[in-house]
């Protein structure tokens, strides 16, 4: 076993050697952006420069947030 940290979210997990280390984070999508992006590289797209700012303005104004029951 190794101790791997995740360079998005800095948690440590303890992985076998041989093992390719994922954490959830990398998976769970931010925002409308970050699933359209998903989708298209699944089919192949390769990303531009362009497609990184509209994925992100996306991100911006369709956000995947819980929202917080105590501020209801």
């Amino acid at each position: 076993m190794k101790k791997w940290t995740c360079v998005n979210c800095k948690k440590t997990f303890m992985v076998p050697n041989d093992a390719k280390p994922r954490c959830g984070c990398v998976t769970q999508s931010r925002g409308l952006g970050d699933t359209v992006a998903k989708i298209t590289k699944r089919f192949g797209v390769q990303p531009c420069g362009k497609c990184k700012e509209r994925q992100a303005k996306l991100n911006d104004l369709v956000p995947y947030k819980r929202q917080d029951k105590t501020g209801l």
